[in-house]
């Protein structure tokens, strides 16, 4: 079996320095085999909606965009350059993607091994940090719009149909 290098990063969001608490938010991940960088994120990002009330996940998601994009403007930088690709990760993630200060966004240490299968790796790496994100549970809004709407069916339901078209 031929054993590929790999090397990839997590990206965090770091709320508050203070208390130093972090959620794992993407990958930055580099196969060697095919001189390829890819950055992925989970699809959903609701399971982490409700743990920091001033956190807007319109604002996380357009990061994780962004990054997805500078992601493939470092691939054709990377592609005239291969050496690069190899020796200067850490080069590559703070050039390209953040500075190191008191950012909310920061990359965990480099992780990096060898496999025979790339993809399938990548893919339980990716599941490893994002599964649970997938298991989110759907659950209903009890707003005052929820409440709004129930209260006039219930009440549409205990009318005689004449009066229900003056209801809503």
């Amino acid at each position: 079996l031929k054993m590929n290098s790999y090397k990839y990063s997590i990206l965090k969001y770091n709320h508050s320095k203070l208390i130093d608490e972090s959620i794992n938010i993407g990958i930055l991940f580099f196969d060697f085999s095919v001189n390829k960088i890819e950055f992925l994120y989970p699809d959903s990002l609701s399971r982490i909606s409700g743990l920091y009330d001033n956190l807007s996940i319109l604002e996380l998601r357009r990061y994780l965009k962004l990054f997805a994009e500078q992601t493939k403007r470092v691939q054709k930088t990377l592609e005239k350059d291969s050496l690069k690709f190899y020796t200067e990760f850490d080069t590559i993630i703070k050039e390209n993607y953040l500075v190191t200060d008191s950012n909310s966004l920061v990359f965990s240490e480099i992780k990096e091994g060898l496999a025979s299968n790339i993809i399938a790796l990548k893919k339980y790496i990716f599941n490893q940090y994002f599964s649970f994100y997938a298991k989110e549970k759907s659950f209903i809004r009890k707003d005052e719009e929820y409440l709004e709407r129930l209260f006039v069916s219930k009440l549409k339901s205990k009318l005689i149909p004449d009066f229900t078209s003056v209801i809503r």
